[in-house]
This record gives C-alpha cells, structure tokens and sequence, in this order.
C-alpha cells in the first residue's frame, strides 16, 4: 500500500531540504514504521530511508544536491518548485520492507553526529540542587 507525499517533503529526507519538523517526522515514521519520538530518533532510520526513497524513485538522482538557502523561505519554495516541473509534486511512496528494517541503535546514530569526546556527562547528585532536588 502507497501514501503519496509532497515533493518537498521527499526532498526533505533525500537532499536535506529544511522542512516541518512534522512533516519530516511523518515521512520517515511512515518509511521506516518506527516511532519517531524526538529528532535525534531520526538518526537511526534516515540513512536507510533516504537510500530506499532513490531506490523506488530513480528520478530523485538527478535532482541537484539543496543549496544552502541562508534562512531565505523564498529561495526554498522556488528550487523547490523547480525540481517539481522535473518531477513531480507529489510522489506515491512504499514503506521499508520488513528485511530492510535492521536499524542501528539511537545511542550509535546519535553518537555518529555527536562523538563521545564532545559529549558532557553530568553527574545527577552535582546538579540535584540546581534541579530542585536537594
């Protein structure tokens, strides 16, 4: 069963187009089947999304990769466009198959973008005060 989905959206997931966070969520909860709590929980399915979307859309491969826009919502909505007279609108999408849902942990993805050595652990009982919690 297909779910069609906005362009702007796909191009979200395979060229990193900023979008809703919503939106962004819904698609890659839709592709992967996982629930996707917070942000860093995209981590883990985006990867594998973004490599099946290209799969069942070949024509995705030539879009050209997403400038950087510098904030300019305007600029976004015209590339956008643009790539939509190439392409398409809407798109109708498959989820993941279920053999391809192996996905890494969250702590794997998280520390992927974010490594150990820049990572601050605090101890709960220095905070407690801070916190509230005495």
């Amino acid at each position: 069963m297909s779910r069609v989905f906005r362009l702007y959206d796909v191009l979200a997931v395979t060229h990193h187009l900023p979008s809703v966070g919503s939106d962004y969520q819904a698609i890659l909860e839709y592709l992967s089947g996982e629930p996707i709590p917070a942000p860093t929980h995209a981590l883990r399915v985006a990867d594998e999304c973004r490599t099946w979307l290209l799969e069942q859309h070949p024509e995705l491969c030539d879009v050209p990769p997403c400038p950087d826009f510098k904030g300019d919502e305007a600029a976004m909505d015209a590339w956008c466009a643009e790539q939509a007279l190439r392409v398409g609108e809407t798109m109708p999408l498959n989820p993941l198959p279920l053999d391809r849902r192996d996905f890494r942990s969250h702590m794997e993805a998280v520390l992927d973008h974010a490594h150990p050595q820049d990572v601050d652990v605090v101890d709960p009982e220095k905070v407690a005060g801070f916190l509230g919690r005495e």
